[in-house]
């Protein structure tokens, strides 16, 4: 048994580990806080709390969400912070029945993280 053979378990091991750790990373890197403003029965709310719903319309590249029955905030931190102890929150229109959310949240959410500023989206 040569060195190659005798250790290419250990290798394959390890290969398998960095891979891992890799997805992982971008997994966690996707993650983002979430605070739900009412955390009993939303006041004025007549339907049980769900996620928001995507509608199908992506007229002009825009993720709608509609039927938000738990309102809540989305956090996006900078990798840099400004130092400015801001923080800005966003709320994305739509009219009274959707939430341009892409476009109008988290598109600034993320323009505002370049320039070093804590955003908050609003859905």
């Amino acid at each position: 048994m040569n060195l190659l053979e005798k250790y290419s378990g250990n290798y394959k091991l390890f290969f398998l580990t960095v891979i891992m750790l890799f997805f992982f990373s971008i997994i966690q890197a996707q993650t983002r806080d979430t605070f739900f403003l009412w955390t009993d029965k939303v006041p004025g709310e007549k339907e049980k709390k769900r996620a928001p719903v995507q509608i199908d319309n992506t007229k002009g590249n825009v993720v709608r969400l509609t039927n938000i029955t738990n309102p809540a905030l989305v956090v996006y931190e900078p990798i840099k912070q400004n130092n400015s102890d801001v923080g800005i929150i966003i709320f994305p229109s739509g009219g009274y029945n959707i939430l341009a959310i892409d476009l109008e949240g988290y598109e600034i959410a993320e323009w505002l993280n370049k320039l070093g500023y804590t955003a908050f989206v609003k859905h």
